[in-house]
């Protein structure tokens, strides 16, 4: 990293770190700075900060002048050291995985593990050998969550307030489990429960349609901002993702529920959990993601209580299936009126469609073609040229060619959207997450267009 701070430089990392605070983790602010110039980050931070992305006063308002408010503001500034937060931890990640590679690969050097095949370097056996080996670091992480609490003053308290929601989230759970295993002990209860199932299945449908709708509205005016090339569409855009991903995690709901689970579980103090293959602990009993619900003393040995006596299990949940299902369908009723939007903006789809079919079937004016048209479908009575009237070549339908022009940006915007948050949090720079996300764009695009033409729904647009 120091290649990438050959000046020894520590302005950026003093000014939003606190130096010598970093320094009590052991961490070496001059390489930290480096990795952070490497990454880009320091140009896209000062870029944002510049364009009143995070706090800038004068952006209390939205593009039409509505006041947002205290909140959104205070939203902003908490994205802002959200991100300071999340390169902080990608360094020491990455800092501790070159670390303990290089140990297992002086023990490869010493003879202490061989991991040579018969295509000669196993990289795959090394990766499972760093894995397996005893893990090291350099920093001193028991101080870590004081140093945030610290300098992340508000994201640590909004971390808390999305800790304590999800733990409600949980205790919620456990009391609906609770009452249904009452009502299963009187006659009929299990019908009771099945109903209070359908209902309640039924509410979370109901409940997230919108969401799913004005989540699906936000994504396309994102990526229209975006796309207008300007810093103040590139500045809204920012701004509305940081609302976006703060008001995903503080959702107990999305964060916990789940739709399927499969892997590896056991009964433990009465409730069945099951671990997926990513590693992911949930508490089918009461139907929820265990993340940080449970003590991490009682995570771990959940966790090696199941890799030894765990077996396969699956679990299907009905009630977060449904909120899941409400919010694609959502986002499907968005889709189904943003293409009838491209027909009423564009009727002349229709009439290029008509021409292009005259032109085709060999007719001198879009008249004589539509009376034809008619003639075919009243009577298949033979049209002008000598040609059948059922045989005359028809061009792509307007609603077809409605449903293949939104489609296709609809793809565009939802491939560059997604590509670019996954860039964005795996650490990627404006640039790269930028050229990625547009590539992307344009590759979703045309797979959405190719489906266009066979669109379910264009049965429904036809109605419309």
């Amino acid at each position: 990293n120091y290649y990438f701070n050959k000046d020894r430089n520590s302005d950026f990392v003093n000014k939003h770190y606190n130096s010598s605070e970093l320094s009590k983790l052991n961490i070496n602010v001059e390489d930290f700075q480096g990795f952070l110039q490497k990454k880009g980050f320091i140009e896209d931070f000062n870029e944002e900060i510049k364009n009143g992305v995070y706090d800038d006063d004068k952006l209390g308002t939205d593009f039409l002048g509505i006041d947002l408010g205290t909140e959104e503001i205070k939203t902003r500034g908490i994205g802002k050291e959200r991100d300071l937060q999340t390169m902080l931890g990608q360094y020491m990640e990455r800092q501790d995985t070159r670390l303990n590679r290089k140990n297992v690969l002086d023990k490869v050097i010493d003879g202490t593990y061989n991991i040579d095949s018969e295509n000669g370097w196993d990289e795959k056996k090394l990766q499972e050998l760093v894995n397996a080996d005893e893990t090291v670091t350099n920093f001193f992480y028991d101080k870590l969550e004081n140093y945030n609490k610290n300098q992340f003053v508000n994201l640590s308290l909004r971390n808390t307030e999305n800790k304590i929601g999800r733990k409600q989230f949980a205790k919620d759970q456990q009391k609906r489990t609770l009452q249904q295993q009452a009502i299963d002990g009187i006659p009929g209860g299990s019908t009771v429960n099945s109903v209070w199932d359908i209902a309640e299945g039924s509410w979370e449908f109901i409940s997230n349609l919108p969401g799913g709708f004005t989540g699906a509205l936000d994504d396309t005016i994102d990526f229209l901002a975006e796309m207008s090339g300007t810093d103040f569409g590139k500045t809204l855009a920012n701004k509305s993702r940081i609302y976006s991903t703060e008001a995903e995690l503080s959702d107990g709901e999305s964060n916990l529920g789940y739709l399927n689970v499969r892997g590896k579980g056991l009964t433990f103090e009465g409730k069945t959990y099951i671990k997926d293959k990513q590693g992911n602990l949930y508490n089918t009993t009461d139907k929820y993601k265990v993340s940080d619900t449970m003590s991490p003393a009682k995570l771990k040995a959940l966790n090696e209580k199941i890799e030894l006596e765990g077996s396969e299990m699956s679990d299907t949940n009905f009630i977060s299936g449904a909120a899941q299902m409400g919010d694609v369908v959502g986002n499907i009723a968005f889709q189904v009126i943003g293409t009838k939007g491209v027909g009423v903006l564009g009727k002349a789809t229709g009439r290029l469609a008509l021409k292009a079919g005259a032109v085709a079937n060999g007719f001198k004016s879009v008249n004589q073609y539509k009376i034809a048209l008619e003639l075919s479908k009243a009577s298949k009575a033979l049209a002008s040229g000598g040609k059948k009237a059922n045989t005359l070549f028809t061009p792509a339908r307007k609603a077809m060619v409605e449903s293949t022009i939104f489609q296709g940006f609809y793809g565009g915007a939802t491939g560059y959207n997604s590509t670019l948050k996954a860039a964005k949090e795996a650490g990627l720079s404006d640039a790269q997450a930028e050229e990625l996300a547009s590539q992307a764009s344009l590759e979703m695009s045309a797979l959405y267009s190719i489906t266009g033409p066979i669109n379910p729904r264009i049965p429904l647009l036809n109605k419309l």
